[in-house]
């Protein structure tokens, strides 16, 4: 290879970075107009986003409530309720491997007594290496999807 030709893979991956980047921000912007949340944005922001290493959006989705799911050693739920994505395009689901996930409802506390909930479907690679799926309830019903690695 020339380095030419480096330099173009080099920049073609640069400029798709940026792509991935520019639309997880259209989109978080989106959320900040439109999303469901209490309190403050920043600091919604500050415990949902911040220590992202990696995030990219993926859509907006419907979800099913699945009133007969239940801890388990793999999985667990501050809320005890779990989710599943019911519209998303089946080609999506199979290649970002939410064909089958199920989504725990978690709380995000904003005072002592209001709380914000979310959806998250996530794993652990190595000790605190996590990546996964988070879902965030707009005000027209549907969710926004991103993934994420922290």
């Amino acid at each position: 290879m020339t380095e030419e030709e480096l330099e173009k893979g080099f920049d073609d991956i640069y400029e798709s970075q940026r792509r991935i980047e520019d639309e997880f921000q259209k989109a978080k912007q989106l959320f900040k107009e439109k999303g469901i949340y209490k309190g403050d944005f920043s600091e919604f922001e500050r415990e949902l986003f911040d220590g992202l290493l990696y995030s990219q959006h993926i859509g907006y989705v419907n979800v099913e409530f699945l009133p007969n799911e239940r801890d388990t050693f793999h999985r667990h739920s501050t809320t005890k309720r779990y989710f599943k994505i019911s519209d998303l395009d089946n080609d999506i689901k199979e290649k970002e491997g939410l064909i089958n996930a199920i989504f725990s409802e978690e709380i995000i506390d904003v005072t002592d007594d209001d709380y914000c909930t979310y959806l998250v479907y996530q794993w652990c690679s190595f000790e605190d290496d996590y990546k996964g799926y988070v879902l965030l309830p707009m005000k027209d019903g549907k969710y926004w999807c991103f993934y994420y690695q922290c």
